[in-house]
Protein backbone atom coordinates (compact mmCIF):
# COMPACT_ATOMS: atom_id res chain seq x y z
CA UNK A 1 0.00 0.00 0.00
CA UNK A 2 1.25 3.68 -0.40
CA UNK A 3 1.65 6.15 2.80
CA UNK A 4 -0.48 8.33 3.33
CA UNK A 5 0.26 11.92 2.02
CA UNK A 6 1.44 14.17 4.55
CA UNK A 7 -0.70 17.53 5.38
CA UNK A 8 2.16 19.76 3.48
CA UNK A 9 1.85 17.31 0.84
CA UNK A 10 -1.75 17.61 0.01
CA UNK A 11 -1.51 21.57 0.55
CA UNK A 12 1.15 21.33 -2.15
CA UNK A 13 -0.69 19.22 -4.58
CA UNK A 14 -4.07 21.20 -3.61
CA UNK A 15 -1.99 24.87 -5.06
CA UNK A 16 -0.91 22.82 -8.07
CA UNK A 17 -4.32 21.99 -8.71
CA UNK A 18 -5.69 25.87 -8.14
CA UNK A 19 -2.63 26.49 -10.74
CA UNK A 20 -3.78 24.50 -13.48
CA UNK A 21 -7.53 25.68 -12.80
CA UNK A 22 -6.53 29.57 -13.06
CA UNK A 23 -4.53 29.25 -16.62
CA UNK A 24 -7.28 27.11 -17.97
CA UNK A 25 -9.57 29.83 -16.96
CA UNK A 26 -7.71 32.47 -17.60
CA UNK A 27 -7.87 33.93 -14.14
CA UNK A 28 -4.95 34.94 -11.87
CA UNK A 29 -2.75 32.39 -10.16
CA UNK A 30 -3.07 32.86 -6.66
CA UNK A 31 -0.09 34.64 -4.33
CA UNK A 32 1.07 30.92 -2.91
CA UNK A 33 1.46 29.92 -6.51
CA UNK A 34 3.55 32.62 -7.87
CA UNK A 35 5.70 32.27 -5.00
CA UNK A 36 5.90 28.28 -5.85
CA UNK A 37 7.17 29.49 -10.11
CA UNK A 38 9.71 31.73 -8.54
CA UNK A 39 11.15 29.01 -6.46
CA UNK A 40 11.28 26.81 -9.46
CA UNK A 41 13.33 29.56 -11.42
CA UNK A 42 16.04 29.72 -8.65
CA UNK A 43 16.02 26.12 -8.05
CA UNK A 44 16.78 25.56 -11.86
CA UNK A 45 14.28 23.36 -14.49
CA UNK A 46 11.56 22.38 -13.38
CA UNK A 47 11.10 18.67 -12.50
CA UNK A 48 8.11 16.68 -13.52
CA UNK A 49 6.77 15.92 -10.06
CA UNK A 50 6.48 20.47 -10.14
CA UNK A 51 4.46 20.27 -13.30
CA UNK A 52 0.23 19.43 -13.07
CA UNK A 53 -0.88 15.78 -12.70
CA UNK A 54 -2.87 14.14 -15.95
CA UNK A 55 -5.70 14.42 -13.43
CA UNK A 56 -5.49 17.99 -12.41
CA UNK A 57 -5.19 18.91 -16.09
CA UNK A 58 -8.46 16.66 -16.91
CA UNK A 59 -9.92 18.16 -13.94
CA UNK A 60 -9.56 21.85 -15.61
CA UNK A 61 -10.39 20.64 -18.84
CA UNK A 62 -13.80 19.10 -16.86
CA UNK A 63 -14.53 22.24 -15.44
CA UNK A 64 -14.57 24.55 -18.59
CA UNK A 65 -16.57 22.31 -20.26
CA UNK A 66 -18.94 22.80 -17.71
CA UNK A 67 -19.27 26.14 -18.08
CA UNK A 68 -18.50 26.44 -21.95
CA UNK A 69 -20.85 23.52 -23.15
CA UNK A 70 -23.69 24.53 -21.83
CA UNK A 71 -22.70 28.42 -23.40
CA UNK A 72 -22.11 26.98 -26.71
CA UNK A 73 -25.84 25.00 -26.65
CA UNK A 74 -24.14 21.39 -25.53
CA UNK A 75 -25.37 19.71 -22.76
CA UNK A 76 -23.09 19.27 -20.03
CA UNK A 77 -22.77 15.57 -19.75
CA UNK A 78 -21.68 15.10 -23.00
CA UNK A 79 -18.14 15.32 -21.91
CA UNK A 80 -17.50 12.54 -19.56
CA UNK A 81 -14.64 10.55 -18.38
CA UNK A 82 -14.12 6.78 -18.77
CA UNK A 83 -12.50 5.73 -14.89
CA UNK A 84 -9.38 4.09 -14.85
CA UNK A 85 -10.07 0.98 -12.69
CA UNK A 86 -6.23 0.43 -11.98
CA UNK A 87 -5.70 3.10 -9.95
CA UNK A 88 -8.84 1.92 -7.51
CA UNK A 89 -7.05 -1.07 -6.64
CA UNK A 90 -4.19 0.13 -4.65
CA UNK A 91 -7.70 0.27 -2.11
CA UNK A 92 -8.79 -2.88 -2.21
CA UNK A 93 -7.80 -5.43 0.03
CA UNK A 94 -6.99 -7.86 -2.48
CA UNK A 95 -5.73 -6.45 -5.83
CA UNK A 96 -5.60 -9.48 -7.80
CA UNK A 97 -9.12 -10.09 -7.48
CA UNK A 98 -10.30 -6.66 -7.71
CA UNK A 99 -8.72 -6.63 -10.91
CA UNK A 100 -10.05 -9.37 -12.61
CA UNK A 101 -13.58 -8.05 -11.08
CA UNK A 102 -13.07 -4.85 -12.90
CA UNK A 103 -11.67 -6.82 -16.47
CA UNK A 104 -14.99 -8.99 -16.27
CA UNK A 105 -17.05 -6.07 -16.16
CA UNK A 106 -15.27 -4.96 -19.15
CA UNK A 107 -12.17 -3.14 -18.47
CA UNK A 108 -9.65 -2.57 -21.66
CA UNK A 109 -5.83 -1.50 -20.68
CA UNK A 110 -5.79 1.97 -22.75
CA UNK A 111 -9.07 3.16 -23.39
CA UNK A 112 -8.97 7.00 -23.75
CA UNK A 113 -9.19 8.93 -20.75
CA UNK A 114 -12.62 11.39 -21.94
CA UNK A 115 -15.51 11.01 -24.50
CA UNK A 116 -17.51 14.29 -25.87
CA UNK A 117 -20.53 12.56 -27.34
CA UNK A 118 -21.16 15.46 -30.15
CA UNK A 119 -20.82 14.48 -34.02
CA UNK A 120 -19.29 17.26 -35.78
CA UNK A 121 -18.62 17.34 -39.65
CA UNK A 122 -17.60 13.42 -40.74
CA UNK A 123 -17.01 12.64 -36.94
CA UNK A 124 -19.45 10.78 -34.80
CA UNK A 125 -17.70 11.95 -31.57
CA UNK A 126 -14.51 12.96 -29.97
CA UNK A 127 -12.26 10.81 -28.21
CA UNK A 128 -9.06 12.24 -25.96
CA UNK A 129 -6.19 10.82 -24.19
CA UNK A 130 -4.47 13.11 -21.45
CA UNK A 131 -1.30 13.47 -20.72
CA UNK A 132 1.21 15.89 -18.82
CA UNK A 133 2.13 18.77 -20.40
CA UNK A 134 5.36 17.50 -19.45
CA UNK A 135 6.52 13.50 -18.95
CA UNK A 136 3.66 11.67 -20.45
CA UNK A 137 3.75 8.83 -22.65
CA UNK A 138 1.02 7.06 -24.69
CA UNK A 139 1.08 3.51 -24.03
CA UNK A 140 0.91 0.64 -26.99
CA UNK A 141 -2.97 0.09 -26.00
CA UNK A 142 -3.21 3.73 -25.98
CA UNK A 143 -1.94 4.00 -29.61
CA UNK A 144 -4.23 1.05 -30.58
CA UNK A 145 -7.06 2.72 -29.19
CA UNK A 146 -6.42 5.41 -30.63
CA UNK A 147 -6.17 3.91 -34.32
CA UNK A 148 -8.83 1.70 -33.94
CA UNK A 149 -11.59 5.44 -32.70
CA UNK A 150 -10.13 6.87 -35.66
CA UNK A 151 -10.79 3.92 -37.99
CA UNK A 152 -14.43 3.71 -36.88
CA UNK A 153 -14.91 7.71 -37.79
CA UNK A 154 -14.33 9.31 -33.85
CA UNK A 155 -11.83 12.32 -34.07
CA UNK A 156 -9.36 10.74 -31.77
CA UNK A 157 -6.45 12.61 -30.27
CA UNK A 158 -3.68 12.78 -27.52
CA UNK A 159 -3.42 16.14 -26.00
CA UNK A 160 -0.89 17.33 -23.34
CA UNK A 161 -2.68 19.44 -20.68
CA UNK A 162 -6.16 20.89 -20.54
CA UNK A 163 -5.13 24.31 -22.42
CA UNK A 164 -4.25 21.97 -25.49
CA UNK A 165 -7.19 19.72 -25.09
CA UNK A 166 -9.51 23.22 -24.79
CA UNK A 167 -8.16 24.16 -28.22
CA UNK A 168 -8.76 20.72 -29.93
CA UNK A 169 -12.57 20.66 -28.76
CA UNK A 170 -13.07 24.00 -30.44
CA UNK A 171 -11.16 23.19 -33.73
CA UNK A 172 -13.26 19.49 -33.28
CA UNK A 173 -16.76 21.64 -32.82
CA UNK A 174 -15.72 24.82 -35.04
CA UNK A 175 -15.84 27.51 -32.11
CA UNK A 176 -13.70 29.97 -32.03
CA UNK A 177 -13.04 32.17 -29.05
CA UNK A 178 -15.57 30.97 -25.67
CA UNK A 179 -17.89 33.25 -24.86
Amino acid sequence: MKARKTFRETLQDNDKAQRAWAVAYGKPVRESALNNVAEAKVRGPRKVSDIPTEHMEQKALVQWWGHQGPAWGYPRKALYAVPNGQALVQYATNPAAYMMYLRAEGFRDGVVDLCLDIPSGEWHGFRCEMKRTIGGVLSPEQSEYQGMFLSLGYFACVCKGADEAIEKIKQYLHKGEPA
